[in-house]
């Protein structure tokens, strides 16, 4: 599966509008393609978060994790749209693990903000840098290179999303 597909079933398990889940969708590839593509004020209707990520387009090479991590914390914030008083916060990174440099202070910091952090490993026609993803999630059992294992755990959480 694409990392769109992916993320469309993670969209598609929950219930999104104003008094349940909301979205924030973050494309990153180098530095400066870290951006905003679907921020938590943003429309929130399956339909338009799977519309937004369908228009992504993939980029290749190393990453830029760092960045993307430190612009996930700036984005999980009440004046954008965040809800940490009336929701439980849930990061999942889609990525490789091949960053440009160490993550290990953005992992711990993004780790703060949302501990209930999950990496899913894409691009199996490579390798992947599962070192690194374990990094990011402080934890092995939060790396997944099976998304139906994700979807496990995930279903139980999203119950009341």
């Amino acid at each position: 599966m694409f990392p769109d597909e992916l993320i469309s079933d993670v969209i598609d398990k929950l219930r999104i509008g104003p008094e349940n889940a909301r979205v924030s969708l973050i494309k990153f590839a180098a530095t400066e393609k870290v951006r905003t593509i679907v921020p938590f004020d943003g429309p929130q209707s399956k339909l338009y978060l799977k519309t937004s990520l369908e228009k992504i387009p993939f980029s290749s090479g190393t990453t830029a994790i760092h960045s993307a991590l430190l612009h996930a914390i700036s984005e999980y914030s009440p004046l954008k749209g965040a809800r940490p008083e009336k929701a439980l916060p849930i990061a999942i990174i889609f990525t490789d693990g091949f960053a440009q440099r160490d993550t290990t202070k953005e992992s711990a910091l993004l780790r703060q903000a949302i501990p209930d952090l999950y990496a899913v490993a894409i691009n199996h026609d490579y390798p992947i840098s599962r070192v690194e993803l374990e990094k990011i999630t402080g934890d092995p059992r939060r790396v997944f290179t099976d998304i139906n294992d994700l979807h496990r755990i995930l279903s139980l959480k999203f119950r009341s999303c």
